[in-house]
């Protein structure tokens, strides 16, 4: 019976020993995530590009005009309708009509390029130059500028004016 009652004690001690380990192991355990409501994120304002105010401008130079004038190009892509920029087989052409709708004469430049649609890159630019009268319309083109298949191609294209 001595034999028994030692292997008792022996199966008793090793069950104390693994539920004490076991017992402290689960102490470093992380605890089980709580239900939480939703997560705020704080992201501050970003600042926005204002308007063009010629006012504002550093204007302290010997023509204070002229840094208003020449040192800004402006987007005039409403002057232009009718845009057509399309292949005929291999050869890109491009046409529209520019129309002033200002007071003065305005120098137009129309800039047309074709990207390549894989990634964007440029195949090619063309700029067309236009004067247009006061109240007035004039048609722009470029007849055969680049020659290359249409397909893998898009136009873009872009106008601005020279700011009086």
């Amino acid at each position: 019976m001595r034999a028994h009652s030692t292997t008792l004690r022996a199966a008793g001690a090793v069950l104390l020993g693994l539920t004490l380990v076991a017992g402290l192991g689960a102490c470093g355990q992380p605890a089980a995530p709580r239900a939480a409501g939703p997560t705020t994120i704080h992201v501050e304002i970003q600042p926005t590009i204002a308007p063009l105010d010629p006012t504002a401008l550093d204007t302290d130079g010997p023509n204070p005009s002229a840094a208003v004038e020449d040192d800004h190009l402006f987007d005039a892509s409403d002057a232009l309708s009718d845009a057509k920029c399309e292949p005929q087989g291999d050869s890109w052409s491009f046409s529209g009509q520019l129309t002033n709708k200002n007071a003065a004469p305005e120098t137009y430049t129309v800039g047309v390029t074709l990207l390549k649609t894989a990634d964007m890159s440029e195949e090619t630019t063309k700029e067309i130059t236009v004067t247009v009268q006061p109240g007035q319309s004039a048609p722009v083109e470029a007849k055969d500028f680049h020659t290359a298949p249409a397909k893998g191609l898009t136009c873009l294209t872009g106008v601005t004016v020279k700011g009086q």
